[in-house]
């Protein structure tokens, strides 16, 4: 059965220094969360990888259709019934900000909460959005995924990784 195979983690390692009337101190904090999805179509599994350049004109955008139109690295139709990790990582030459969310037409909720929610990642920016169970998609009524550039002038660039399950 093909599938994938997946770690989603993300990590924070930060030290707050200070400088005391005596001594020394300091906070040190390493935080780490991971999400593994083994090969499959059940619960914590996965067999659909989406990735895509994104290259978005001016005030313009592009739409996802997560049931149907979309095609994987090997040319295969995508048909979402459920997305467990999204990834959008926005190129640091960027003007303007890559805008998830927000499509007029039947759009994908996932994990912004209501059909007209967006998110910005700014340039340089990293969204990193994960869930086990993921957020489910319905074709023809919750299925399209707008990617936007927030602005005129420029056009923004970066990438975007779709993980999710067909069923």
């Amino acid at each position: 059965m093909s599938g994938v195979t997946a770690t989603i983690s993300a990590r924070v390692a930060a030290t707050l220094s200070e400088a005391p009337p005596v001594g020394s101190a300091s906070q040190v904090v390493n935080e780490a969360v991971t999400i593994q999805l083994s090969a499959g179509v059940g619960a914590g599994n996965a067999d659909t990888l989406l990735t895509k350049a994104l290259n978005i004109a001016a005030s313009g955008n592009v739409t996802i259709d997560l049931t149907g139109s979309a095609t994987d690295a090997f040319g295969a139709t995508v048909a979402l019934a459920d997305v467990q990790a999204i990834l959008v990582e926005a190129d640091p030459t960027n003007t303007n900000n890559i805008v998830l969310g927000g499509a007029a037409s039947t759009p994908w909720v996932g994990p912004l909460g209501g059909g007209n929610q967006t998110i910005a990642v700014k340039p340089g920016g990293v969204l990193l959005e994960a869930d086990k169970t993921g957020w489910p998609v319905a074709g023809g009524s919750a299925d399209i995924l707008q990617i936007s550039n927030s602005g005129s002038g420029t056009a923004v660039t970066g990438k975007i990784t779709i993980i999710g399950r067909s069923a």
